[in-house]
C-alpha cells in the first residue's frame, strides 16, 4: 500500500516527550510513536462504533426510534446552548 507524507505541528512538550519514549526504547523513532499513536486511535474509535452497533441491535423498535429521539432532542439542546445565543 502506497504511504503519504502528513506535516503536523506540535507544541514542543510533546516533542520532547516522544524524544524521552524514544530515548528510553518504547519506540525505534518518532515516526515509530506516530505511526503506534494512529494505529491506537483508529482502532479505539472503531471499536467505540462497534460498541455502540452492538447496543443498537438489542434494541427493539419501539426503542430505538426512543433512542432515536432522544439524541435528536439532544443534539438540538446542545446546539441551542452553543449557537442560538450568538445567532439572536
Amino acid at each position: 500500500m502506497p504511504a503519504e507524507v502528513v506535516t503536523t505541528q506540535l507544541p514542543s512538550i510533546n516533542l520532547e516527550l516522544i524524544e524521552m519514549f524514544v530515548e528510553n526504547d518504547e519506540f525505534e523513532d518518532g515516526l515509530d510513536f506516530f505511526r503506534c499513536a494512529v494505529r491506537g486511535m483508529i482502532a479505539e474509535l472503531t471499536q467505540n462504533k462497534l460498541d455502540l452497533f452492538s447496543t443498537v441491535r438489542v434494541v427493539d423498535g419501539d426503542g430505538l426510534e426512543r433512542m432515536h429521539n432522544e439524541m435528536e432532542d439532544i443534539t438540538q439542546e446542545i446546539w441551542t446552548k452553543k449557537y442560538a445565543k450568538e445567532i439572536y
